[in-house]
């Protein structure tokens, strides 16, 4: 039986870099995502509770995180398009009331 150093010893040089890189490039993606996670205000990311998407963060790879980062950057920014488009519908409700009563109050 092969026992994980030796097969990780009879790799050559640059794929053992090239697997040292990807084992911290999903560290860094996990932590990351779960620190996201946990520091996020709203309940919810796209549909699922923070329970599933540790799960799929931890359990995913590196594939998991990154569902989750493209998921909640997609959320956060309808949310920013939605409150920026409700501020413009205030302001132009806003802007339209004026108008009507400077037009009531110099009607000739």
């Amino acid at each position: 039986m092969n026992d994980p150093l030796t097969a990780w010893s009879a790799l050559p040089g640059p794929a053992q870099i090239g697997l040292a890189v990807l084992v911290c490039c999903q560290l860094l993606l996990q932590a990351g995502s779960l620190i996201l996670l946990i520091r996020r205000p709203e309940p919810r990311v796209a549909a699922l509770p923070a329970i599933a998407w540790a799960a799929i963060i931890i359990l995913g790879q590196i594939i998991g995180p990154l569902v989750f980062l493209t998921l909640r950057h997609r959320a956060l920014r309808e949310q920013r398009e939605r409150a920026q488009w409700e501020s413009s519908a205030r302001r132009s409700a806003a802007r339209v009331d004026v108008d009507r009563i400077v037009e009531g109050l110099y009607e000739r």
